[in-house]
């Protein structure tokens, strides 16, 4: 439950406690991206999700 947004800039990121205990994380993928200074979509979370809530 990586939770990213944006003031600015500038990236504000959000790991939850757990992400200590695994040896790979979501976060692990999206700080790179944020440090190369690639701008991050939508998309980039959407494509890499897993279940979810039911459209009605």
């Amino acid at each position: 439950m990586l939770t990213v947004g944006r003031a600015n800039k500038a990236y504000l990121v959000g790991v939850p406690g757990a992400s200590i205990h695994a040896k790979f994380t979501s976060f692990d993928i999206f700080l790179p991206r944020i440090f190369a200074g690639i701008d991050l979509k939508k998309s980039d979370f959407t494509e890499m999700g897993e279940g979810g809530l039911l459209k009605s």
